[in-house]
């Protein structure tokens, strides 16, 4: 049995209270943000189709939270395709196929059936646009209730220092009104989008102190300007230190990434 992940420990807490909405968000903001190995029938295709389980309760992709754990489940070398978990609910919404993850390889191992990933699907396509940030001051302290700091935390903390450094603000907008801003400084033009879209995801997971992430803006300053400093002194850096000013940007993007996104279906 491998060693417990992020994604174990939110199942965990649901198990441990089925009536916890906020531990069940929790858990599909950590699942939206996973790259997730998939094993597939055809590597050699344009787009490989990925192996489906037949199971008592319907048909479901098999999913795992590392590569580790797709060798174990397949006890041999396995073709395989890396996608975010965000990406596959928007790829089985409306198929009627649900995702079983980790299935016999992991203390969290579950089904989610097809309505939970069409659930899951549907609140991604909910998330409000982050709005680029017009700043005129930055105020002390990271500036959003505990439910929006924690989903941006979670979504962010693994995002590579060489991609940006992303740093979570209260600031003064020059409309006057206070707003949590998410900074993301030395991110390349190419990466803007996609970073953007992420945290509004992330957003759309959080509890009602955010508004669900309505209120949320971005920044994309250079590593050295003045608002990034700023936001280094006054706001709280989800993922490691600013990259080398002097490293050559990213040109890609990341990877990816009737409904109520505060109160998530139950998987059990």
């Amino acid at each position: 049995m491998t060693e417990a992940t992020p994604l174990d420990r939110a199942i965990a807490r649901m198990d441990a209270d089925p009536q916890d909405d906020a531990a069940r968000r929790a858990f599909y903001g950590l699942l939206a943000a996973a790259e997730l190995h998939l094993p597939v029938r055809d590597e050699t295709a344009a787009e490989p189709a990925p192996e489906i389980l037949e199971l008592a309760e319907g048909r479901f992709v098999p999913a795992f939270d590392g590569e580790d754990r797709l060798a174990a489940f397949s006890g041999r070398p396995t073709a395989q395709a890396v996608i975010t978990g965000a990406a596959l609910a928007r790829a089985l919404s409306g198929r009627g196929i649900g995702i079983a993850l980790n299935p016999g390889v992991a203390p969290g191992a579950f089904v989610m059936p097809p309505d939970a990933v069409d659930w899951l699907a549907a609140v991604l396509e909910t998330a409000p646009p982050a709005e680029p940030a017009r700043i005129a001051a930055v105020l002390p302290g990271a500036g959003a209730g505990p439910d929006l700091a924690g989903a941006l935390a979670v979504r962010f903390a693994s995002l590579p220092p060489q991609l940006a450094a992303a740093v979570l603000i209260r600031a003064t907008l020059t409309d006057g009104r206070q707003a949590p801003v998410l900074v993301f400084a030395g991110a390349a033009p190419a990466a803007r989008p996609a970073l953007a879209r992420a945290a509004a995801e992330a957003a759309v997971f959080a509890g009602s102190d955010s508004g669900a992430g309505a209120g949320l803006a971005v920044a994309f300053p250079a590593p050295g300007d003045d608002l990034a400093r700023q936001a280094l002194r006054h706001g709280w850096l989800l993922n490691p230190p600013l990259p080398d000013p002097d490293a050559a940007p990213p040109a890609a993007p990341p990877a990816g990434p009737g409904t109520d996104p505060a109160r998530p279906p139950r998987l059990r």
